[in-house]
């Protein structure tokens, strides 16, 4: 049993509910961490062709619900390791957004820079394949062929582009 902290609009624990019966009008928590190489180059999954959603669409790979008696930090950490097989002990944080799409949530973006001696490994079941992009590259996609990547990349990569290459 997976049990997820429902917040309140200032991201304060109101109670907590199963992961399978977290509902579009509860909000919850999510981390994400952008992963960059020593070229400043972002890495990006192509999610598989089976994924229910998004399939074949570009987006960052590492992301997670935070679990009750769980930091974001640590939960950015711990998806480090499961999605792409790297440890790390401290993420930069980026920001912190509320998200109201589908779901309502609080998304805590973190960065890490890779290095020569990472050796990264993924499971080719949830991700197609994985791609560095250029950060000029990334936005000339973006505007000219925004179909490649999740729908909410755009507007997300605007928020934290600056702060992901400062």
């Amino acid at each position: 049993m997976e049990l997820i902290p429902v917040v309140n609009l200032q991201d304060e624990i109101l109670f907590y509910k199963n992961r399978d019966e977290i509902t579009s009008e509860d909000i919850f928590r999510v981390a994400s961490v952008w992963v960059l190489n020593d070229k400043k180059e972002v890495l990006l999954g192509r999610r598989s062709l089976t994924k229910k959603t998004n399939p074949n669409k570009f987006a960052p790979i590492v992301n997670g619900t935070v679990n009750k008696d769980e930091s974001y930090e640590e939960n950015a950490l711990k998806e480090l390791k499961e999605e792409i097989g790297i440890t790390r002990t401290k993420l930069n944080f980026l920001t912190k957004l509320f998200v109201k799409e589908k779901w309502q949530l609080f998304v805590s973006y973190f960065s890490t820079q890779l290095t020569e001696s990472d050796q990264l490994n993924f499971d080719s079941n949830e991700i197609a394949e994985i791609v560095y992009w250029p950060r000029a590259e990334l936005e000339f996609s973006l505007v000219n062929q925004p179909e490649m990547f999740v729908p909410d990349f755009k507007r997300v990569y605007e928020e934290v582009r600056e702060l992901l290459f400062r």
